[in-house]
């Protein structure tokens, strides 16, 4: 997984960025996949490439479970 969650939590806590990182990275695979097969059966946008949509997808989904009031 890319992007300033992974990179925040290597900053202080390396292992879990790791982690994160490989979760991140196999999960935002399937998602791709799902999304993929959701713009060939036209219930998804079709003007974003799946991984990109995916990305933020997962983003979107990590980022309340990591950062905490």
């Amino acid at each position: 997984m890319k992007g300033p969650l992974p990179a925040e939590l290597r900053d202080s806590h390396e292992e879990l960025g790791r982690n994160l990182d490989e979760f991140g990275e196999t999960l935002e695979a399937l998602v791709t996949d799902v999304v993929r097969d959701g713009q060939r059966n036209g219930e998804f946008r079709t003007d974003r490439c799946p991984v990109d949509l995916a990305a933020v997808l997962v983003s979107g989904f990590l980022a309340p479970l990591i950062y905490t009031p």
